[in-house]
């Protein structure tokens, strides 16, 4: 059986599809990974198909002014900047892409800003599963990970999610429509959101996040799955790996910072300087991720030698065990990768969906009150790092890290595929 896994997003993004596309091939089946440009050696070293999706999308929304296109620290905002015509034409392009990734296979597993996923499904007669990254289908229990304002009732809480739905599907539904008008030569004016048609018993919901990080709620139905996430084991052999593993050895475990996640290219000097500072206000040592730069790295190491170490790529899966805690913008990634390794964090956020996930982190007990970026100094850093580095939040990080991994996520939900497809053939 080829199975099509149509993925959006970063490398921390795609990592969680292929952790279940390498459970599904497990079983016996050719896995074929849909994903931008950029990706197609990391996919391919795990022994998954590759496909490219050609539009460069995350260039325009990470260039160095994406406020010209879009506003990426508000999604509702970012989902209306889709209909800016450069943009506009880059996903029309992704739904070719998506498409033809999907040629000969038997079954489509998607991504929400993969939508055209559940059409590809309907119109080849074949199971389509909505796998998200987070917690997408209605509910009263909580708000929308991208609404992290006032709690206002259940009544609200379940608004946040619909709205969230009404402008993805506002921002996506015009590209798709417009591709099948022209793949088909026919319009489909009975297109509609396809997020509530995605809870039937041959049509389910997968999310990629454990139960006890956001519970299931009991007003969801029993076709929206949480069993768990699904982590990638990726301990391959980085350049700067064995120097790293001697840094480590030194001394105490460090904090490890992903410093290009929480700055722009044009202030990570700035942010550099704040965060060593803090750092050594705190008496601790460091491990810092910044933008590859090799000749700006060597000379970065030469002048901290002793206690910072700076990286420009490494496996989270390897690092994050061996460090005290871990400074980071507070994305869905690097907060699924802190959890794993049962490590606490500390979020410097600036998007509504990073400030929620840093919200929920600091009500389960394994991490800071993040810290607005523009607000952050190397003594609230310091602050914050001799905080999570207390005893309670460094046991609650453990016991955390151990029950995320009894929940076997990726093995559960791979099985869980399965059985939808049998079901599916059935009908």
């Amino acid at each position: 059986m080829i199975i099509a896994l149509l993925t959006m997003g970063t490398k921390e993004s795609i990592e969680p599809y292929i952790a279940l596309g390498l459970s599904l091939k497990e079983a016996g089946h050719t896995i074929r990974i849909a994903a931008l440009e950029g990706y197609s050696e990391f996919i391919k070293k795990f022994g998954l198909e590759y496909y490219r999706v050609s539009a460069d999308l995350f260039k325009i929304l990470f260039d160095d002014k994406p406020e010209d296109y879009i506003n990426i620290n508000n999604p509702i905002k970012a989902f209306k900047g889709f209909k800016n015509k450069t943009i506009m034409s880059m996903i029309l392009e992704m739904q070719y892409d998506y498409w033809d990734a999907c040629d000969d296979v038997d079954a489509v597993i998607y991504h929400p800003g993969a939508l055209i996923g559940y059409f590809i499904g309907k119109q080849k007669k074949i199971p389509s599963i909505l796998a998200s990254l987070f917690p997408i289908t209605p509910t009263k229990a909580y708000p929308s990970i991208f609404y992290n304002k006032l709690r206002l009732g259940k009544g609200f809480n379940f608004l946040t999610h619909k709205i969230f739905e009404r402008e993805l599907w506002s921002s996506l539904s015009l590209p798709i429509k417009k591709f099948w008008e022209n793949e088909f030569d026919m319009r489909n004016d009975k297109f509609s959101s396809p997020f509530s048609k995605q809870n039937i018993k041959a049509l389910n919901t997968l999310v990629c996040c454990s139960n006890h990080i956001f519970p299931k709620p009991q007003d969801v139905g029993d076709n929206v799955h949480i069993d768990g996430y699904w982590f990638l084991n990726d301990n391959d052999d980085f350049k700067s790996k064995r120097e790293l593993a001697n840094f480590l050895k030194k001394g105490n475990p460090p904090i490890y910072v992903d410093i290009e996640s929480i700055c722009h290219r044009e202030n990570e000097d700035k942010i550099i300087k704040i965060v060593i500072d803090g750092l050594k206000l705190s008496n601790k040592r460091g491990i810092l991720r910044i933008a590859k730069n090799k000749e700006k790295n060597k000379r970065l190491n030469k002048k901290n030698s002793q206690d910072i170490f700076f990286v420009e790529d490494i496996s989270n899966s390897w690092l994050l065990p061996q460090v005290a805690a871990v400074i980071h913008n507070g994305g869905y990634g690097i907060i699924a990768s802190c959890l794993n390794a049962g490590v606490p964090s500390i979020s410097i956020p600036s998007c509504e969906d990073e400030f929620a996930w840093a919200r929920r982190m600091y009500e389960l007990n394994v991490a800071s009150l993040p810290i607005r970026r523009r607000m952050l100094t190397y003594k609230k850093l310091s602050s914050a790092i001799d905080f999570v580095l207390k005893k309670d939040i460094l046991s609650n990080a453990k016991v955390m890290a151990k029950k995320i991994k009894n929940e076997n996520g990726t093995l559960k939900s791979a099985k869980l595929i399965m059985d939808i497809i049998g079901n599916f053939k059935k009908t």
